[in-house]
This record gives structure tokens, sequence and C-alpha cells, in this order.
């Protein structure tokens, strides 16, 4: 009797125990989580300061609320509500309902195999609301988003986002989506994370034109390292099997075996980043373009300024009728204004770079390269936009190598028939040989029987093309030959 009264007792203190350990915990989640919604906001508000500086995006745009948290003892229901607002100010929001099991051990956690002490497990899914409405009642009951969480103590944690398949027709887009996941493991106190993605197909289809827009297997890995409280750096990979264009009164475009690499650091407002595009395929219909590959990247590119210097050039140009040309006469005070904000732009001394461009096909591959330098040119009396630029313009450097064979094997791929495509052949080799021939007279490629290439650099207010210098006036005039 006193062994049983004994073990009751330890099962009771142990019970006690739980439901204290329980109680505090849920606690702290919701410190935690509250901590991450203000967090959630910093970061969102900046990433919108840097992509619309200057407009009312700026200013609550997107944020992220808590509307709801009933917090018990083993267990919280929280409502989160991203409010956003579209291009016409109305408002656009999207709801997300929280069952929130506390830790160390949550049932349903375990029920799925997570055995570690978590802080909490959380079950959340998409809820109806105007914006969401249609999506809501396609899943005749069920919720097209599900999300499951586990945060960890430590600041760690993952969430699986698994989206069910969708179809939506309306009067205007008809939608359909295979379903997809999302999965994201965080650390470093939820700051830094990997992140993987992937859906197997997803179409738009405008029902007025009848043009549709076609992704195939698309797949994205993404991870983000914050070095500190200023510095972000990114890196992401996708793949994409094809992505289609077509059209009831053209042949279809096909871009397939897509291959992308995107890598940024962030400084405050100061962007440096590459890119890499790679797409094996290129097809016009039944037409054969070869692969194209791009390598691009920007430095020390102030996006705060550059943001609000579109937009204001935007906001400008629509008191124009759309556009500002040499038809249109600038106010003193909008010309002042796009004038600074140029000049905020080139306060960073700010460079752009198509590294490399490589298009290839079954006959040999030509390649172009393109550089841009700025420097911010203190002291200037500029008083226009264009001058300005202009001095501000530091280098400009061009270099083309244009495959012959490979140029008139692209052009004669735009018919199927053997003779005919040969007849394509004798005219692309033609034409190749009509325009280099004027482009070398002009002085501005070399050529030989394979290839006309072309180095072109402009520095100091002169222009070396292929190394021979001469004036921008000169350099424009042998252009304009060419071009006439």
């Amino acid at each position: 009797m006193k062994k049983s009264t004994g073990v009751l007792g330890v099962v009771v203190i142990l019970g006690a125990a739980y439901v204290g350990t329980s109680w505090y915990v849920g606690m702290q989640a919701q410190k935690t989580i509250e901590s991450a919604v203000v967090q959630a906001n910093e970061q969102l508000a900046a990433w919108l300061n840097n992509e619309a500086a200057g407009t009312e995006l700026q200013a609550g745009a997107a944020r992220l609320d808590i509307d709801q948290y009933e917090r018990r003892l083993f267990s919280s229901d929280v409502l989160y509500t991203l409010r956003m607002k579209d291009k016409d100010g109305a408002p656009v929001d999207i709801a997300l309902k929280d069952h929130l099991q506390h830790g160390p051990f949550p049932i349903d956690a375990l029920r799925d195999g997570h055995f570690m002490p978590l802080m909490a497990y959380s079950q959340a899914q998409l809820v109806a609301t105007p914006a969401t409405q249609a999506w809501v009642d396609s899943q005749k009951g069920g919720s097209p988003l599900q999300i499951n969480t586990s945060v960890g103590f430590g600041g760690k944690g993952q969430s699986a986002w698994n989206f069910q398949p969708v179809e939506l027709s309306s009067e205007e887009v008809q939608f359909s989506f295979s379903g997809g996941t999302v999965v994201v493991d965080m650390r470093d106190d939820f700051q830094n994370g990997d992140s993987t993605g992937q859906f197997s197909a997803l179409s738009v289809k405008d029902i007025e034109s009848g043009e549709t827009l076609q992704f195939k297997d698309f797949s994205i890995k993404s991870q983000t390292q914050t070095k500190d409280k200023d510095l972000i750096q990114t890196q992401t990979a996708a793949t994409i099997a094809a992505l289609v264009m077509s059209s009831p009164d053209s042949d279809d475009v096909s871009l397939e075996q897509i291959d992308i690499g995107v890598d940024s650091e962030q400084a405050q407002a100061i962007l440096n980043g590459s890119a890499r595009y790679d797409f094996g395929r290129i097809a016009v219909g039944a037409t054969d373009l070869g692969s194209l590959s791009l390598n691009a990247r920007v430095q020390q590119l102030d996006t705060v300024a550059l943001t609000a210097l579109a937009s204001d050039y935007e906001a400008i140009a629509t008191k124009h009728g759309g556009e500002i040309g040499q038809q249109e006469a600038l106010s003193r005070e909008d010309s002042q204004l796009l004038r600074d904000r140029l000049a905020a732009v080139l306060a960073s001394d700010p460079s752009i770079a198509i590294d490399s461009l490589v298009w290839k096909n079954a006959k040999g591959e030509s390649k172009a390269g393109l550089q841009v330098n700025f420097s911010n040119p203190e002291g200037t009396d500029a008083a226009s936009v264009d001058a300005l630029f202009m001095q501000g313009l530091k280098l400009i450097k061009f270099d083309l190598n244009l495959s012959k064979p490979m140029f008139i094997h692209a052009f004669s791929q735009a018919e199927s028939d053997a003779k005919k495509k040969l007849e394509m052949e004798i005219l692309g080799a033609m034409i190749y040989d009509q325009y280099v021939s004027r482009l070398q007279m002009a002085g501005l490629v070399k050529a030989d029987e394979q290839a006309a290439t072309a180095a072109v650099v402009y520095e100091q207010n002169s222009v070396t093309v292929n190394g021979q210098a001469m004036p921008v006036p000169e350099f424009m005039q042998r252009v304009f030959s060419v071009v006439m």
C-alpha cells in the first residue's frame, strides 16, 4: 500500500511539474511569437523601403498582425493576418488560423515523429478573407494551405508549408496549380535559415486573348545568412523543366532546362549581387534556337535611391501623359528633383555588368559582354539630368564575338523543309556578310571567315574601338554611317 502510494505521489509530482512546465513554455512561446512578428514587420518594412522608397508603399503597405491570441494551459489558438494593399490601394488580407500546442512534448509533434523537446508545435491553415475566399472555396471544406511548424529551444525550428492543388476560373483568368511544398529550416534565433520548395505544374490562361503561361517542374533552394544587423547574404538556386508561352495566333515559345542562380549581399540600402540564367533549349514552334546563358552582376547599387528616382520619374511622366521626351518641358522643380535623385544613385559609385551572354547552337556559339561603371561627380555644376548622367558615366566596355556558322544555322531554323532551309542559309550568309562588311568598313569590327569581333571602351570622354582611340563624335559618326 505504501509502495503504490509512493508511485502515485511520483506520478502526481511529475504531472504537476509537466503542467507547470507547459504553462511556462506556453508563456515563453507567446513572447517568442510576438517578438518574431515584430521582427518580421521590421524586415518587411526595410524590404518595402528598398523596393518602394518615396512611394505610398513605404507607409503601411504590408503588415503582419496578431489579431487574436488565446493562451490556455497546454495549447493556444492564434489568428494572424497579413495586411497588404493592391496597386489601387484596396486592402488585400491573408489570414492564418493557428492551433499551437505547448512544449516540451506536444502530443501532435510526437505523432508526427518529433521526439526532441519543443517550445511549441504549430498547425496553421489558411482561412477565408475576401482576397482568398475563392481559393478556400475551391477546396470544398478543406484548407488550401496547411503549415506545420516546430518551434525549438535556442532559436531553432522548422516550418513545412503544404499547398493543395487548385483549379480556379473567372471571366478573365483560368488558373491551375498542381500543389506543392515549401520547407524552411530556421536557426540562430530564427535570423538565418535554409529553404526548399517545389511544384510540378502551374498554368495561367487569359480568357480574352487565349494566351497561356505554363511552368513545369519548378524547384528552388535558398539560404539566408545574417552577418550582423545590417548585413544580409542570400544564395538562391532554382530549376524549371519548361516555361511555355502559347497563343492561338502564333507558335508556342518554349524555354527548357532552365537553371537560375542568384547571390546577393545587402548592407542597409547598398546591394552587391550576381545572377546566372541558363536556358538549355529555346524553341519557337518546331524551330530549335539552341541554348542561352547569361551571367550578370551589380555592385554598390543604392536600391533606395534608385527606387526613389524611378518612382519620381514615373510620377512626373504621368503628368505628361505617361512619358517624358523632347516635346515635354519639365518644370524647374521637377528637373531639380530628378537631378537630385540621380545624384543620390551616383553617390555610391555603382556598376552594372553582363559578364557573359552566350548563345549556342549546333554550329557554334556567339558571345557578348557589357560593363557600365558610374562615379559620383563631386562638385559638378551639371544643371540637367542628362548632363549629370554623362558626367557620372565613368566606363562603358562592350565585347562581341559573333560566329558566322552559328548565325547562319540559327537563321535557317525558321524553315523545316530541306530545300527552303538551304535557301534560308544562303540568305542568312548574305545578310551576315552585308552587315559585317559595313561594320568592318566603318572600323567597328574585325572579321575573318569564322567570326566578327568587336571591343569598344568608353572612358574619359574618349572611345577606343578595337585598339584605336577616337573622340566620341567620330565614333557616333561611324555608327550612324552603318545604321542610316
